[in-house]
């Protein structure tokens, strides 16, 4: 955007990997109100999406082309800069964070006949959205149901990552007398970045 044509131009991204330029970047010269296009290519990773965004910044320096020439010719120049400043350029780039649990239950076995039948419940937990879940809690509404044993699960899971936990209960005529047993559970947490 300046007055005149600059040379010896170079490209460069703090994170991103530089790929072709247009015109091509070692022969390039810029004449004034000529552009450089240049492609760079990010693979985004998970920190990013729990982020919530992703910083890009992107920077370019050149060199006066009369500055290359003779140095009889560089002696008739007027006062020129030897460097054009280093001009730099962010954009962020926004992450959709998707948060999401399923929850899934079963019971073993899947009906009882009499008072005293003993029903193990089994509880999956899975991370199916994009970000870290914490603070995870599982709960299991029913009366006289054991407590929950998740194993060693610290209350985190990751994309694609699940937990099972199990508990017990034992049947009582009351179950039998109203025909069914029912059994609700529930899962809450706190998304990475929410």
């Amino acid at each position: 955007t300046g007055n005149v044509t600059l040379g010896t131009i170079d490209v460069q991204d703090s994170a991103a990997t530089l790929g072709t330029c247009t015109p091509a970047l070692a022969s390039a010269t810029l004449a004034p109100g000529e552009k450089l296009t240049c492609s760079a290519v990010y693979n985004v990773i998970q920190s990013d999406i729990d982020t919530g965004s992703y910083d890009n910044t992107a920077s370019a320096s050149a060199v006066p082309v009369a500055l290359n020439r003779p140095l009889g010719a560089v002696r008739r120049l007027v006062s020129a800069p030897n460097t054009v400043d280093t001009t730099t350029n962010k954009i962020t780039t926004p992450a959709l964070q998707d948060p999401i649990l399923t929850i899934d239950k079963t019971a073993d076995p899947v009906s009882v006949n009499k008072s005293g039948d003993l029903i193990t419940y089994t509880i999956l937990v899975k991370n199916t959205g994009n970000v870290y879940v914490n603070s995870i809690e599982i709960t299991d509404s029913l009366v006289g149901l054991s407590a929950l044993d998740c194993g060693t699960f610290t209350g985190t899971l990751a994309p694609g990552e699940s937990v099972q936990c199990t508990a017990t209960y034992t049947s009582t005529q009351d179950d039998l007398d109203s025909g069914s047993i029912v059994n609700t559970a529930s899962v809450i947490g706190t998304p990475t970045g929410g």
